[in-house]
């Protein structure tokens, strides 16, 4: 996955991880209540249980669910992504359902539950496997659309959403529209839900996902084809980029990856007591396998540290954690944030994901085609100690080169703003703003893919304002500000793709 910059932006923020979770938002275990799930034929509210079978008062099949995996694996590789997700078969829950539950220590599962009862009903119904095939892949759309993580449950949006990607990725696994359409015909009502579009508009969503993927690679209108500046859409400009790294067919091919990473960073500040400027610099070299865009282990040469990612949480391992694992709390919206390839354009292209054509700019000299995507999270999240209301806004721009098509600069702003009520009913609210500009100098090419090599990131942050309302000491009461700074990172980077890895080295067994 290329991260703002490129890999190497995602890999840099493990490093300061645990110092950003302190300095801007304690993470905490999510409230069940609040989730919600994407079931085929309807909705429901999740609820506290100890298994996702559970969630629809279910018992867990004893039964392995490998062809239901097999099926999920098959879609997902037909168009270059990962899974990041489990399949579990439920017993008589006559449904199909994509849904993220909380765990026991607080960390969220993503789950697709199925009925093998139910998948006969619609083999007999629809007299095809494909019928059973596209409902997996409207589940697999909501998860890959980060619908699951969302606090609003089913809408008609979300889930024409997830009928387009059936759509798309049916046609790249050769099926024809009737059969990928055969299951909302036959099994669902004609009037719309609540929750759920009528059939006509569901049917409508799989044959425009459908008519977008019936190529076996990416085909859309070039935008050297368009004359007017209107026209031009960001699948359009996302379609030149994909062309110009290497294509569709070279990027499918990256199943794992290994990065090397040189870094020079310099930090600018005030020191909060003193109210001194302060100047730090430092150089730190790092190694990251990547057994899928999803699952990660990076060394860290200086200071010496070991950072595993996988579908569990993020772990880290350091001599300050006296050789022990400990896990970091990262709460749900980070699993949106990182979809699961490795071109995060890619993914973005083969989900449709909304973005916004911002027109030509004039950056030294030269001109860019810029798209931007807006992020707004609201959430809240409570534990015995506090309750949180939070509020955060990402705008991203990227500037995509009219000439080559290749991204050169990423422009995010970011504005966050967290109300929190303690046990006690004192009041507290944190407000913070930042900017990074991220400018790629280089790429180089590895196995016929361009891949991003050296570029260098400029953060700027505001002063952090917090605010001790209600309930505080009146000597506390008040907005008091912690100065913001500023931090330069230049980044030099090679590859190997495709090396041979060991799944035991992702896998953490004890932690703290």
């Amino acid at each position: 996955m290329v991260n703002e910059g490129g890999n190497s932006g995602r890999f840099f923020k493990y490093q300061f991880l645990v110092f950003l979770i302190f300095l801007i938002l304690p993470f905490n275990k999510v409230s069940a209540q609040d989730l919600k799930m994407c079931g085929y034929q309807g909705y429901q509210t999740v609820e506290e249980v100890n298994s996702a079978c559970e969630l629809h008062h279910a018992q867990m099949a004893l039964g392995e669910s490998d062809h239901a995996i097999g099926v999920v694996d098959e879609i997902l590789d037909k168009i270059g992504l990962f899974r990041n997700f489990l399949i579990e078969e439920c017993i008589d829950i006559n449904n199909a359902l994509a849904v993220t539950m909380p765990l026991a220590n607080g960390d969220l599962e993503r789950y697709i539950l199925y009925d093998r009862i139910f998948f006969s009903k619609v083999k007999a119904s629809t007299g095809t496997d494909w019928g059973l095939t596209s409902i997996l892949a409207h589940e697999v759309g909501h998860h890959l659309n980060g619908h699951t993580i969302k606090s609003s449950g089913s809408t008609h949006k979300i889930e024409l959403q997830a009928d387009e990607f059936s759509g798309f990725v049916l046609a790249r696994m050769g099926c024809s529209l009737k059969n990928a359409q055969s299951a909302i015909y036959e099994l669902l009502p004609e009037e719309a839900s609540a929750t759920h579009p009528a059939k006509k508009d569901r049917l409508n969503a799989v044959a425009k996902g459908w008519n977008r993927g019936k190529s076996k690679t990416i085909e859309i209108k070039k935008i050297e084809e368009t004359t007017v500046q209107d026209d031009i859409t960001p699948q359009m400009i996302l379609g030149k980029y994909i062309e110009s790294i290497g294509g569709e067919t070279r990027i499918k091919t990256i199943k794992t990856l290994s990065q090397y990473n040189k870094s020079s960073s310099v930090f600018r500040g005030i020191n909060p007591v003193t109210k001194d400027s302060t100047y730090q610099r430092f150089e730190s070299t790092s190694a990251t396998d990547y057994f899928n865009p999803l699952i990660s282990r990076t060394e860290f040469e200086n200071p010496k540290n070991t950072i595993i990612v996988n579908l569990s949480g993020v772990f880290n391992k350091a001599p300050y954690t006296q050789g022990k694992w400990q896990k970091v709390k990262v709460d749900a919206k980070n699993i949106e944030k990182n979809p699961p390839s490795y071109i995060e354009e890619y993914a973005w292209f083969i989900n449709n994901t909304p973005l916004t054509y911002e027109g030509i700019e004039e950056k030294e000299g030269n001109s860019f085609y810029v798209i931007s995507k807006l992020t707004n999270t609201e959430k809240e999240i409570s534990d015995k100690y506090q309750h949180q209301k939070i509020k955060a806004q990402e705008q991203k721009k990227i500037f995509f080169d009219v000439k080559t098509g290749l991204k050169k600069y990423v422009q995010a702003t970011t504005a966050t703003t967290i109300k929190t009520t303690d046990h006690q009913g004192r009041e507290m609210i944190t407000t913070y703003n930042g900017k990074t500009l991220t400018n790629i100098r280089k790429y180089e090419t590895y196995n016929g893919i361009l891949l991003i090599s050296h570029q260098k990131m400029t953060t700027t942050s505001e002063a952090i304002s917090t605010e001790y309302a209600s309930g505080y000491d009146e000597s506390i009461q008040g907005i008091k500000e912690t100065p913001g700074g500023s931090s330069t990172i230049t980044n030099i980077i090679s590859y190997k793709i495709n090396p041979d890895l060991d799944p035991e080295n992702f896998k953490v067994l004890d932690f703290q």
